[in-house]
């Protein structure tokens, strides 16, 4: 008998099958059995090269690294609900990686390969979740990988260390000490009161069990048309913004993180687009949230378990503050929505909740439920963090990384550091009536006005203290 920490998950075995966790079962809900019409979730990567790397540089990585991780070279099967391994001889090559001589500009490749993705891909459950499309030379002179990997393989932390693996060994690729992650969710001290946190508890225990009867999102034209079920998107990235300043922000206001700032950013931008194209979805009582992942790993552990990345994630939700005096005002009001939920238990007590959920029920109930209580929301967010000071693979340096996903709602937005840089991936569902590349507009000049505004104030700036907080 051979022992189970005896197994190098770098050596193939044919036919062995290796469990998923409840959280990448949600996943599988939709692409398997439950409802084939609604689109699996996909996770693109794109890497900008200066010049042509040559496809052979591609096939490299891919032997070296990427199939030596089990979940690249098996096969989901939904009966057993487990991933089983194939025969190397038998994974196609062919369809995994797919070279495009055409020359493109990225736009069009946005459209075409991530936006309208099933054109060029057919998701063929019989084969390993993902694909990667090599560009040796788009219209700017710069080459193009394009990675397309499903969201059973790996959530967005798994996916983070994921990337960090390709990169060169001076790049700290594969060192824990080398990956950025997403922070664990810190709890702010001393700004609430016993009261308040314990309002804050009870009320977040109460959310985390009823929250799939909570009233949906009001309308809006960032919302899709139909929300049980996406088509293609409307893809754009924003402008690129110097983290540094984003510091420089941060070190204004007292007790802040860089979170807050990049969340108020994306705040403002939601805001000013709105309020330019739908100014009625900024009136009365109207609510906009966004659901965002929230790391449930035990400090230190990591992104990846018997080889592959996987999925070990809850769902935070973050009401978006629209009313505000002044975008300073605006920071204080985000900061102290984020603070709420950094005490609430509701992500925990949901995640677990819908952890026997998904074990209990079968796969069409399950879809069900949990695609109502995605399609609540108007958004998802979610960050992530490249290196700061840029990568190379195969001694090539990859000038810029950004990332786009479809997601289960109308609009997504994908916050991306690297190479001292941050912007933001857009993807809004077809069917939704926004336009992604007007949302994208609206980021760069938000943040001047908000940097001019922030800059233009001497000395730190205070948070407001209330009476009714410290109780």
């Amino acid at each position: 008998m051979v022992r189970k920490s005896s197994i190098d998950p770098k050596v193939p075995v044919t036919g062995k099958q290796r469990r998923i966790s409840s959280t990448s079962k949600f996943f599988t809900l939709g692409p398997y059995g439950a409802n084939d019409d609604y689109a699996a979730t996909w996770v693109y990567g794109l890497l900008f090269f200066k010049e042509d790397i040559q496809l052979d540089t591609i096939m490299d990585l891919v032997k070296e690294k990427i199939l030596e991780m089990p979940r690249f070279r098996s096969v989901y099967n939904p009966k057993k609900r487990a991933f089983v391994e194939q025969d190397p001889q038998e994974i196609d090559m062919s369809y995994h990686i797919k070279c495009v001589d055409e020359v493109m500009d990225v736009q069009t490749i946005q459209d075409e390969f991530v936006g309208s993705a099933y054109k060029h891909f057919e998701f063929d459950k019989g084969k390993p979740l993902w694909q990667f499309t090599y560009f040796p030379r788009i219209s700017d002179g710069r080459a193009l990988l394009l990675t397309n990997i499903n969201h059973i393989i790996g959530d967005g932390v798994a996916q983070i260390e994921l990337v960090h693996l390709l990169f060169d060994a001076e790049n700290h690729a594969g060192s824990s000490e080398g990956v950025s992650r997403p922070p664990k969710r810190k709890k702010p001290k001393n700004l609430f009161g016993p009261l308040n946190k314990t309002r804050i508890f009870m009320g977040g225990i109460w959310d985390g069990i009823l929250g799939t009867l909570e009233k949906p999102d009001s309308e809006s034209i960032l919302m899709r048309e139909d929300p049980m079920k996406g088509g293609d998107m409307k893809t754009a990235f924003s402008d690129d913004i110097e983290f540094s300043n984003i510091k420089d922000l941060k070190e204004k206001f007292e007790g802040a993180t860089v979170n807050d700032i990049l969340v108020t950013l994306l705040t403002l931008t939601i805001r000013a687009y709105l309020l330019e194209n739908e100014p009625e979805a900024l009136s009365g009582k109207r609510k906009l949230r966004a659901s965002f992942p929230i790391n449930r790993r035990k400090n230190g552990q990591s992104g990846f378990r018997d080889g592959s990345p996987h999925n070990s994630i809850g769902l935070g939700v973050f009401k978006f503050p629209l009313k505000f005096k002044s975008r300073v005002d605006s920071l204080w009001k985000v900061k102290r929505t984020l603070d709420k939920i950094k005490l609430s238990p509701k992500p925990v007590i949901q995640a677990a909740f819908g952890d026997v959920l998904v074990n209990l029920l079968n796969p069409k109930s399950s879809y069900k439920l949990f695609s109502q209580v995605s399609a609540g929301t108007t958004c998802q967010l979610s960050s992530v963090a490249g290196p700061p000071n840029g990568a190379s693979i195969g001694g090539h340096h990859v000038q810029d990384l950004k990332f786009l996903l479809n997601s289960p709602v109308g609009l997504y937005l994908g916050l991306i550091t690297y190479n001292g840089n941050v912007s933001t991936g857009i993807c809004v569902d077809d069917t939704a009536k926004a336009d992604a590349q007007e949302i994208a507009k609206f980021w760069k000049s938000e943040f001047d006005s908000f940097y001019e505004e922030v800059m233009s104030i001497d000395g730190v700036i205070k948070r407001p203290r209330s009476f009714i907080d410290r109780l």
